[in-house]
């Protein structure tokens, strides 16, 4: 006789084993490229950076082959700061993979022409309505998150 936690273990056993079936072919089903996050986005993002409150809101035009455009507002410590990649020695790229992660980096210039350097990684959500995103940052100065919306 087969004692009632052993049925209960086959039979849970049985679900998550078919739960993971679902799972893979739902993930199949869903693949991502660099055209996943082509067109409009608007976004804001808020933390601290090198100690200072900030926050940030954009526009972010991806053109579908890895390259992009962007313009910022960088508030720094109660400071508004205007940004763009599209000035002379500004760039903006991206990469997506097949599972809806990738990252982005961008090369903002500020009105005094300085460069002003952003990483972050970043992950498709909600039927790729939406894009949420961490920085990366080497030095470990700052800390923030950031959710795009398409426009």
């Amino acid at each position: 006789m087969i004692k009632r936690g052993a049925v209960f273990a086959i039979v849970l056993f049985g679900l998550m084993a078919l739960g993971g079936v679902v799972s893979e072919t739902a993930a199949q089903d869903e693949r991502f490229s660099l055209r996943s996050l082509q067109g409009a986005w608007g976004y804001s993002a808020s933390g601290s950076v090198s100690g200072f409150t900030s926050a940030a809101v954009g526009r972010l035009v991806m053109d579908g082959t890895g390259g992009c455009t962007n313009v910022a507002y960088l508030n720094l410590g109660g400071s508004v700061i205007p940004l763009t990649s599209m000035a002379a020695g500004g760039q903006c790229s991206y990469d997506v993979g097949p599972d809806g992660r990738g990252s982005i980096d961008v090369t903002f210039i500020d009105p005094l022409g300085n460069p002003v350097v952003f990483s972050a990684l970043l992950v498709i959500v909600d039927h790729q309505k939406e894009f949420r995103f961490i920085p990366l940052d080497p030095v470990g100065t700052t800390i923030a998150t950031g959710v795009a919306k398409r426009q």
